[in-house]
């Protein structure tokens, strides 16, 4: 009995463990063990305050479950989505400036609704004063779609409606941008009449002095953009100062095809674009890197530059024998493009195949100041295998890059053995099954790296981390869940530079 209590204590207490690799100390604790519900995924964290975290779950319907500092569940409640006889959508919940907002949505007759209200943080009930945001009137029988995003600081919250009237290439999107107080600071709209349908799937990306753009592939290659000058296209909209300048542009490069283009807001309400070219047709062929700025006040994209990679650069990138031709070896695709404290921007990109083995590989990361000169790049190597169809992805990687920091970290799951690997040796694949490492690489600014293994899986029956559900706290720390089965707890990590 004894140590059965002994055993009961140690669960219930916060782990914690340090790792000190050469230039940071990186310290990690756990919370206790919970239990998943219906759902077999883990409640995911969306804010935080002095109190503890704030989640979302879904058992059967869906509910909020708030933790404290050291991840103990304390409380949990369900979302009441029923009015009347009718019912409504979840669209999200948001933290937003020290208060939960709930977003849902319903149809009426012709047109869809979107509705707000707050959630009272010490019951996680509604507190009844839904009220209405948009009412967007239905166009050739196609409904709106509502979203909505935060800026990096999460001091600006976008919300927008889109209408894609495929029918009639026809684009409706109206913006509402709130700030501290949950106050509209400003509102607009467009209507956009495409050559063909209009985009589906967009990036979007808000600064926190309140400027919203949205990138969207609008032409896929196809056989004929082989004799075309123009192989592929994609679609911008700017919106700044206050709402008050709105453009659209079209993205192309004369005679090259785009693999992937990644935004982010740079000073001056200025635009950095970056991401790949190629001249060939092959879809998985990157020959290099774009960059240019954006200033929507004139409409003109300045700085331009184009940088061939290294041929040593993508050899190691791809790191693979040539039993197939090189060109087929790899399919980068952009991920993030990160501003830092002194100016400079990084782009991520990472290989990735739609497959179930080698899903995702080696990243890369390049560094481009201001003006667009590219000051170094990086290959990070990783092997690692996941089930597409799965709805938990233990594999890719996530990133730890606070506004005011130097550095930038790349966590992800790494096979055990690759630990101790003989250098040039072709590393072994991650999978969730396997024992494995959480591995930390951290980018110095000058292109620096040192890497540490914050969290070890030295028995199958151990938890597996989830890098691509991880909350960031906009500081030095950032939450990671960890999962077997039905048995799941979080991860809190702090950087220290």
């Amino acid at each position: 009995m004894k140590y059965l209590l002994t055993y009961i204590v140690i669960l219930c207490l916060a782990v914690r463990v340090s790792a000190q690799p050469a230039d940071q100390l990186i310290d990690t604790y756990q919370g206790p063990e919970l239990s998943l519900a219906s759902d077999v995924v883990v409640p995911g964290i969306f804010g935080h305050d002095e109190k503890g975290y704030y989640s979302y779950f879904y058992d059967y319907r869906p509910g909020l479950v708030f933790l404290d500092k050291e991840f103990r569940e304390v409380r949990r409640n369900h979302i009441d989505l029923v009015d009347g006889l009718h019912g409504r959508n979840l669209l999200g919940v948001v933290h937003f400036h020290d208060t939960i907002y709930l977003f849902t949505t319903a149809p009426k007759l012709k047109s869809m609704l979107l509705f707000v209200e707050t959630i009272n943080k010490e019951t996680l009930l509604q507190n009844g004063d839904r009220r209405l945001l948009l009412k967007v009137p239905n166009l050739a029988g196609w409904e709106s779609d509502f979203g909505y995003r935060l800026s990096r600081q999460q001091d600006k919250l976008l919300i927008y409606s889109r209408l894609d009237v495929l029918s009639k290439n026809i684009q409706e999107v109206q913006l509402l941008m709130f700030g501290r107080g949950f106050n509209l600071e400003w509102e607009t709209s467009q209507k956009i009449i495409y050559p063909r349908s209009p985009p589906r799937k967009s990036i979007i990306k808000i600064s926190d002095e309140g400027d919203v753009y949205f990138v969207s592939l609008l032409d896929e290659q196809n056989l004929r953009s082989v004799w075309d000058g123009i192989k592929n296209r994609y679609h911008l909209i700017a919106v700044t100062e206050y709402g008050q300048v709105a453009n659209s542009y079209a993205l192309m490069l004369p005679d090259l095809y785009i693999r992937g283009v990644m935004i982010e807001p740079g000073e001056d309400h200025k635009l950095v674009c970056a991401g790949f070219y190629s001249p060939t047709h092959f879809r998985g062929n990157v020959d290099g890197i774009f960059y240019f700025e954006l200033d929507n006040r004139t409409g003109v994209f300045r700085n331009q530059s184009f940088h061939e990679f290294d041929p040593g650069v993508l050899r190691e990138a791809i790191a693979e024998k040539y039993i197939r031709e090189p060109d087929e070896l790899f399919e980068f695709r952009p991920r993030q493009l990160i501003r830092r404290a002194n100016g400079n921007f990084i782009l991520l990109a990472e290989n990735q195949y739609d497959q179930n083995f080698d899903t995702y590989q080696n990243l890369i990361a390049a560094c481009f100041t201001p003006g667009g000169t590219l000051k170094w790049t990086r290959v990070i190597k990783k092997r690692q295998n996941i089930d597409v169809g799965s709805p938990l992805n233990y594999s890719s990687y996530c990133v730890h890059a606070p506004k005011n920091s130097k550095n930038v970290h790349l966590l992800f799951n790494d096979r055990d053995k690759n630990e101790y690997l003989p250098a040039g040796a072709r590393p072994k694949t991650f999978h969730p099954n396997s024992l494995a490492n959480l591995k930390v690489v951290t980018l110095g600014p000058s292109g620096e790296t040192t890497s540490s293994i914050i969290y070890r899986k030295t028995k199958k029956r151990m938890k597996t981390p989830i890098p691509l559900q991880y909350y960031d706290k906009l500081n030095n720390e950032m939450v990671i869940p960890m999962l077997r089965w039905k048995r799941y707890n979080y991860m809190g990590i702090s950087f220290k530079e």
